[in-house]
């Protein structure tokens, strides 16, 4: 097993203050990358669902069902947010030599992440089943494609 040797976080404070405490433990230098921020997702980002219209029901489940074809009011548009991430991961990639990268994100951007590598399209996004705090193992070498190794949804034992 390879150790870790760069961290790279969203610049949420969910995601950053874990990463800098697992930077800091592991002595190593944080990156903060905003490209790595959860989704805006208009004007239910934030709101709890039980404050939710009908429409704001409605936009959401649309959303989930294809987040390309049907983004939500006033939110970022799905290929902005892939983008967004997916660049941001590759210059993070090509930043360094590190061989074992950390990224600490949330839901919407791993599975961004996850759809490009694999060359889906955004409305398999809920075939990945990502639980707070899992970990997603993906393998990536510039000579060959990359590969899902693993996710993990259970919780380290505390």
């Amino acid at each position: 097993i390879h150790p870790v040797d760069a961290i790279a976080s969203s610049t949420l404070a969910r995601c950053a203050d874990f990463a800098l405490d697992a930077a800091m433990s592991l002595n190593l230098p944080l990156h903060l990358e905003r490209g790595f921020n959860e989704m805006a997702l208009g004007g239910i980002d934030g709101k709890p669902k039980l404050e939710w219209s009908t429409a704001d029901h409605t936009a959401w489940d649309l959303w989930q069902a294809d987040p390309e074809r049907h983004p939500l009011p006033d939110g970022e548009s799905w290929g902005a947010f892939s983008e967004r991430v997916n660049r941001a991961l590759q210059s993070w990639c090509e930043s360094g030599d590190a061989e074992h990268r950390v990224l600490i994100a949330h839901q919407g951007t791993i599975k961004a992440i996850l759809l490009a590598a694999l060359k889906l399209p955004a409305a398999q996004h809920s075939q990945f089943w990502l639980a707070p705090a899992g970990c997603v193992t993906l393998w990536c070498d510039a000579q060959w494609p990359p590969m899902l190794l693993g996710i993990n949804n259970e919780l380290a034992a505390l």
